[in-house]
């Protein structure tokens, strides 16, 4: 399983959602509030795209981190690669969790686009994945 982890008061976000307001980003912060300004648009969205945890509907700031949690994990399940490949087969479950600084409590998302894990697909026998898990984390990385 791959937990995609993101934090509550993240100051990136908090960045992102300052900008995606104003529509201005400075230069100093460009490379760091890029990647995050489809998660802060989309929480300061009327109609945002991505559903938050009810607990925390009201908060722009929790709901921006915790869609792009959900865009980050959709990705890895979506990606080419090795984890798009298991995720999407259910050889391998991709999670999203906010941890929340204030309570010290790991909040599950509510994407329900997540892999599951699932029994060996037929083609695959047991020590076929056991050898690829283990030249995977032999190497250090997925291909």
């Amino acid at each position: 399983m791959i937990v995609v982890m993101g934090h509550g008061k993240c100051g990136g976000i908090h960045a992102a959602l300052d900008t995606a307001k104003s529509g201005r980003v400075p230069l100093q912060f460009s490379s760091i509030v890029r990647p995050l300004w489809p998660a802060a648009r989309d929480a300061i969205s009327p109609n945002p795209r991505w559903s938050v945890s009810h607990a925390h509907d009201g908060d722009e700031w929790w709901r921006a981190v915790e869609t792009n949690v959900q865009m980050n994990a959709q990705g890895l399940v979506q990606g080419e690669g090795t984890i798009g490949e298991m995720a999407r087969s259910g050889e391998l479950a991709v999670a999203g969790a906010v941890f929340n600084l204030e309570t010290s409590e790991v909040e599950p998302t509510g994407a329900d686009f997540m892999g599951r894990i699932a029994a060996p697909s037929p083609r695959r026998s047991g020590s076929a994945m056991a050898a690829r898990r283990r030249t995977v984390s032999d190497r250090g990385v997925l291909t």
